[in-house]
């Protein structure tokens, strides 16, 4: 999570508060703010991203050993900045296919920000939901083969708002909790919850 000084959708009037910019105002009193969600997924050409100084640039490489020495680079999963248009890498072309945008940030989650950090508690992590659109294929032959899932794991978006899925941490979880998701992780890899399964939990948790 960064909230950064080049941007025009928050305006925190002091160092303890902070507003949402329903209209331009000009005054010394403010300074107008972006918020941007960050995360180590791969940055590929296009992609924006912040560097180890948080300013803020669009990648015109997507060659893993560039990367992989600037380990404080991380890439702009969401933003309530509307000007970071993604482009395609070209493959036959020099020229650059337009992609999207980044996908905004809901404005019930920017309030949820806001609240948090008027009373003295910013939100610094968040989870950000994907999905896995993924296919099964059959590997090998009748005989020998087997069926493999394909991972292609995806943000996701709220397709007409152009916006992410946002939910705070969670840090403590109870019993039913924790089973309710290994079952889900359980069914969700093997298709089904077998007596084993339900031993081990019984047992450990």
């Amino acid at each position: 999570m960064l909230p950064h000084e080049d941007g025009a959708i928050l305006k925190p009037n002091n160092p303890h508060r902070m507003e949402m910019r329903l209209y331009d105002i000009e005054s010394d009193r403010y300074t107008a703010q972006h918020l941007y969600i960050i995360g180590e997924e791969p940055i590929k050409t296009g992609d924006w991203y912040t560097d180890d100084v948080n300013a803020i640039r669009k990648a015109v490489t997507s060659d893993p050993s560039y990367w992989k020495t600037r380990k404080d680079y991380m890439k702009i999963i969401a933003s309530t900045n509307e000007s970071l248009a993604i482009y395609e890498e070209p493959v036959t072309s020099k020229l650059s296919m337009f992609k999207g945008m980044v996908p905004g940030i809901p404005a019930t989650f920017i309030s949820t920000f806001i609240s948090s950090y008027n009373k003295n508690t910013p939100i610094e992590w968040v989870n950000v939901e994907y999905e896995d659109k993924g296919i099964e294929e059959w590997m090998g032959d009748a005989y020998s083969g087997e069926p493999v899932w394909i991972e292609d794991i995806q943000l996701s978006i709220t397709p007409r708002e152009n916006t992410v899925s946002i939910s705070l941490i969670k840090e403590n979880w109870n019993r039913e909790e924790v089973i309710a998701l290994i079952k889900a992780k359980t069914i969700r890899d093997t298709g089904a919850i077998t007596d084993e399964d339900f031993k081990w939990m019984n047992e450990n948790l």
